[in-house]
């Protein structure tokens, strides 16, 4: 009896001490979560992308400010926007250009304003303005004309993106001549920017390849033509041409142009900085200026020899070479446009 009473005793402090173990147990520790994996970086979206070409081979003289355009653009924007410009006239024929940016075959060009004549003559105003370019765009001019190439043309005239502080434009030929008479009958290379001018010289206008006017002056196809300083160097035309006549016309009228729809669909930042980059290269002629400063110290360097006329031949010849573009002008438009034009564009 006393036997069995101490087992019993024993059973229960044993189970006691099992049940007290197992109530001071320490738990399990809980498993520990996966991390969840960090979220993907978003994706950077691909930059918007503008066809271009040049009206003459890219990469020369008057179209580096193209270059420069780009270069600005596309810092301006990030890399968001992106002008190509994928060649000049060996992509695109030069007479097809202006079509080929109005129908989208392009979406930019770069080109001179009286390649447009044929839709919106009152451009020929530009280069015989008065004022320089940034001075067309305060006096009200540029707004003008740009709006008349939304209308009928349905391209945005950007800006002008290679102006100079003077007229650029001079005649190169080889016979040395006294006076502006004595310019008739010669023939020339021409482009409708300067043919009323060679008209009204009596000159011989002939169109020209820009790429075949240095045989066409070898072979004497052409005894002279209307061009830049810094072209002649470039294209070492000095080599075949020996005088310059030293009283230079007119301005540069290299422009930008984009088509309307293809502009529209840009978003508003993006419009703004393609319009704001060309209103400051527009403002800006240091590039234009040292090329054709250098370019002229050259051409004297090589041989070739200024040509100069009395005060009254020069008066005469340089009054013909605006007015002249006048005449044109006033055939092409009615009056009240004409007199809007003279009040815009001539001090």
């Amino acid at each position: 009896m006393k036997m069995k009473t101490v087992i019993l005793i024993l059973t229960l402090a044993l189970a006691a001490v099992l049940v007290l173990a197992g109530c001071t147990r320490t738990p399990a520790p809980a498993p520990t979560a996966t991390p969840k994996p960090a979220p993907a970086p978003a994706p950077t979206a691909a930059p918007i992308v503008l066809k271009a070409v040049t009206v003459l081979p890219a990469h020369t003289a008057t179209m580096l400010s193209a270059d420069d355009f780009v270069d600005n653009v596309k810092k301006a924007s990030n890399g968001q926007l992106v002008i190509d410009i994928v060649g000049g006239p060996e992509a695109i024929p030069r007479a097809n250009q202006t079509e080929a940016v109005r129908s989208g075959t392009i979406d930019m060009l770069f080109s001179f304003t009286d390649e447009w004549e044929y839709v919106v003559p009152e451009t020929l105003a530009i280069s015989i303005s008065s004022y320089k370019s940034w001075e067309n765009r305060q006096a009200g001019g540029y707004a003008y004309i740009r709006d008349l190439f939304k209308e009928r043309a349905k391209v945005y005239l950007l800006g002008m993106i290679a102006t100079n502080t003077e007229a650029m434009f001079s005649i190169f030929l080889n016979p040395q001549v006294k006076t502006p008479k004595e310019l008739a009958g010669l023939k020339m290379r021409t482009t409708p920017t300067y043919t009323p001018f060679l008209n009204a010289l009596s000159v011989t206008p002939l169109n020209v390849g820009f790429g075949d006017i240095y045989t066409s002056l070898q072979t004497k196809l052409i005894d002279g033509y209307v061009m830049t300083y810094d072209l002649t160097v470039q294209n070492k035309w000095y080599e075949v041409v020996k005088y310059w006549i030293d009283y230079p016309f007119y301005y540069t009228n290299t422009s930008t142009y984009i088509n309307m729809d293809r502009f529209n669909k840009l978003p508003k930042n993006l419009q703004d900085i393609l319009v704001n980059e060309a209103a400051k290269l527009e403002a800006d002629p240091s590039r234009p200026d040292n090329l054709a400063k250098a370019a002229k110290k050259t051409i004297v360097e090589k041989g070739m020899q200024p040509i100069t006329f009395s005060p009254e031949d020069t008066k005469s010849y340089l009054n013909l070479a605006y007015e002249s573009r006048w005449a044109v002008l006033k055939k092409n438009v009615n009056q009240q446009t004409y007199d809007k034009l003279r009040q815009l564009f001539v001090k």
